[in-house]
């Protein structure tokens, strides 16, 4: 009997010293599955605030560039006094050799065929080519199948103004050239280009580009020119100019 007590005591007394040594690690090993639970929810709601703020920053950010876009394009607009149909650019596609752009204005917002479409600087960027109820579709200038009336307008050395007509048309690259310029013409580059008014929903003066280099074939009748686009590449929001 004694002896049991005695190994009894000696038991306690060695789990008590493992628990005093190692009792930390135990505690911790214990803890730890409910410690990566607890850290684990933390993290994953610190990554969902930090990406519901970084969301709400980028519309914020876009809202903004929206409405500079906006601002431009009635400062433009107030400034020519033209008639307006402001529209955001939806869709865009290429098919058979076509490019073209979806915009989300149609007939019942009194869109129609062949309406110039400019940007928030009033370059313009094409023409209406199609009209739907609730859409139409823009065609680009640098779509080979765009063709546009044009004059240089140029100053002279003795002052005169001279204009000088042609066809802008796209080519394939996005190139856009304007053609049929008489060779005896004189054109300079950094001349700008600007609508003729020779279509009929298409006003005169509409910028178009200036001159980016002069074409002069040997033997032949008319001389070609490169045109530099300077409307916006990126173009979000677009003016469709009424006549």
């Amino acid at each position: 009997m004694r002896k049991a007590v005695i190994s009894f005591i000696i038991f306690v007394f060695l789990f008590i010293l493992i628990f005093l040594l190692k009792g930390e690690n135990i505690f911790y090993t214990s803890l730890s599955p409910l410690q990566r639970l607890f850290y684990g929810q933390a993290e994953d709601e610190f990554i969902a605030n930090n990406l519901y703020l970084e969301l709400e920053d980028t519309k914020l950010k876009i809202y903004q560039a929206e409405n500079e876009l906006l601002k431009r394009h009635l400062n433009f607009l107030e400034t020519t006094k033209d008639n307006f149909i402001l529209a955001n650019i939806i869709g865009k596609g290429y098919e058979i050799g076509f490019d073209w752009f979806i915009i989300d204005r149609g007939q019942r917002d009194g869109v129609k065929n062949g309406l110039a479409i400019v940007d928030e600087k009033g370059v313009l960027i094409g023409t209406v080519v199609k009209v739907k109820d609730t859409i139409a579709y823009l065609r680009p200038i640098f779509d080979r199948h765009s063709s546009i009336s044009a004059d240089i307008i140029w100053e002279s050395s003795q002052s005169d103004i001279e204009i000088v007509s042609g066809l802008v048309q796209g080519e394939y690259g996005s190139t856009i050239k304007m053609k049929y310029i008489p060779l005896g013409k004189a054109v300079n580059l950094g001349d700008t280009i600007i609508t003729s008014g020779l279509e009929k929903n298409i006003r005169r003066g509409i910028i178009i580009g200036r001159v980016a280099a002069i074409d002069k074939k040997p033997n032949a009748i008319f001389q070609e020119i490169v045109i530099g686009p300077i409307f916006n590449p990126n173009f979000r929001i677009v003016s469709i100019l009424l006549p």
